[in-house]
């Protein structure tokens, strides 16, 4: 549509930038691994309580997980001032579990489309491994962005899945799979790859200049 610049790695720069004005990118892994996994829900919609109905085996004994929508919130250490409430983390949650489970955004699941939020690169900044419950392709979108994913630890073939039952069958499969332990070589190596991606500034300054700033100034140019 003219007039306007799509940049859809904007959430990526814009998660980036922003963790860096408040030293998250500082923080170093005190892993405990005393539980399997951590899973982060703001809105109770529909497919996502499904998820969690499903995943209720693991929920109260070997997970730590949110559903701030319905009251069940996770221990806050320390909230970081004028941070918005779906941007805050606590380190905790991510050095006492061994992966993340990132229900992505979709009022619906049938409207569910490839499109990353803040939910995706809270894990990768929190150098925690991860799988995705959202519209088949996203693993697939990561990986272009430069990303790579942990199909050494996970059967990621749910990425190419678009029938949710069947998704959330397939991710859980992978819950029951795992073992909890240090992270093997491998993991560490795809951990680094991606945490310095994340922060790095010279491809997000790039990225801002080539998919924002220069369509601008393009635009304006031809006006």
């Amino acid at each position: 549509m003219e007039g306007i610049a799509f940049v859809p790695n904007f959430l990526w720069y814009n998660e980036s930038l922003w963790w860096r004005q408040y030293g998250l990118h500082e923080y170093q892994p005190q892993k405990t691994y005393d539980k399997k996994f951590l899973c982060l829900v703001g809105h109770a919609r529909s497919w996502r309580l499904d998820f969690l109905e499903a995943a209720a085996p693991w929920l109260e004994s070997d997970a730590l997980y949110s559903c701030t929508q319905n009251g069940l919130v996770l221990p806050m250490d320390d909230p970081i001032p004028g941070l918005v409430w779906h941007r805050q983390s606590n380190p905790n949650w991510y050095d006492s579990t061994c992966f993340s489970i990132v229900l992505e955004t979709a009022r619906s699941w049938d409207w569910a489309a490839v499109f990353l939020t803040e939910k995706i690169y809270k894990p990768i900044g929190f150098q925690h491994p991860f799988m995705v419950l959202g519209k088949a392709g996203i693993l697939a979108y990561l990986k272009s962005q430069g990303f790579v994913t942990y199909d050494n630890l996970f059967d990621e073939s749910y990425d190419n899945e678009s029938d949710l039952q069947k998704k959330i069958s397939l991710i859980l499969n992978n819950v029951s799979n795992y073992e909890k332990c240090p992270y093997d070589n491998e993991t560490l190596k795809r951990i680094e790859h991606n945490h310095l991606l994340f922060y790095n500034q010279q491809r997000i300054h790039d990225g801002l200049k080539t998919e924002l700033i220069d369509p601008i100034k393009n635009f304006i140019a031809t006006r």
